[in-house]
C-alpha cells in the first residue's frame, strides 16, 4: 500500500505519520494499549460465555482418553479443570497402587495443549465399607420409624 501512494515505500511511516497529523487522528501510545488490551478482555470473555473453553477442555479429555485406549490403559478416569476456571490441567484418577500410572501421567502430558497432569487416588471400596453404609441406612430407617 505504502509503495501504491508514496513511490518505494521509503519513509513510509513517515508519509503516514504527517498525513494522520494534519487530520488530527494521532494517538499516542498509551491510547493504544488502552484499546488493545480492552478489545483482548472483550474478545477473551466473548469466547468464553460461547463455550469455547468448555469444548477444549472436552477435546483434552477426548484426547486422553483415546489416547489411553490406544495404549491399553484401563481404570483411569480423566477429569479436565473446568471450576473455578477453565484450565489446561487435568486430574487422572486411579487406583494408588495402579501399575500403569507413570504411562498414563506420561501419555497425557504429550497430548498438545495439556498444561498440567495431576493424579489423584481413588477411594477403595472394601466389603466393610459397603456393610457400614448399610447398616447406617437401616438404623437411620428404624430411627425414623420409631418417631
Amino acid at each position: 500500500m505504502c509503495r501504491k501512494y508514496w513511490g518505494t515505500g521509503q519513509g513510509c511511516a513517515v508519509s503516514y505519520y504527517i498525513a494522520d497529523k494534519k487530520m488530527g487522528a494521532v494517538m499516542d501510545n498509551s491510547t493504544k494499549i488502552i484499546i488493545g488490551a480492552a478489545t483482548a478482555l472483550l474478545l477473551g470473555t466473548i469466547m468464553h460465555f460461547l463455550g469455547t473453553g468448555e469444548r477444549f477442555v472436552g477435546r483434552l479429555e477426548q484426547d486422553i482418553a483415546t489416547a489411553f485406549v490406544t495404549a491399553e490403559i484401563k481404570d483411569i478416569k480423566i477429569k479436565g479443570e473446568r471450576h473455578p476456571s477453565l484450565k489446561r490441567s487435568v486430574t487422572l484418577l486411579g487406583a494408588q497402587d495402579n501399575p500403569q500410572r507413570a504411562d498414563a501421567i506420561k501419555i497425557a502430558e504429550s497430548i498438545e495443549g495439556i498444561g498440567q497432569v495431576n493424579w489423584q487416588n481413588m477411594p477403595v471400596k472394601t466389603t466393610s465399607d459397603e456393610e457400614d453404609v448399610a447398616s447406617s441406612k437401616r438404623e437411620d430407617n428404624l430411627s425414623e420409624q420409631g418417631k
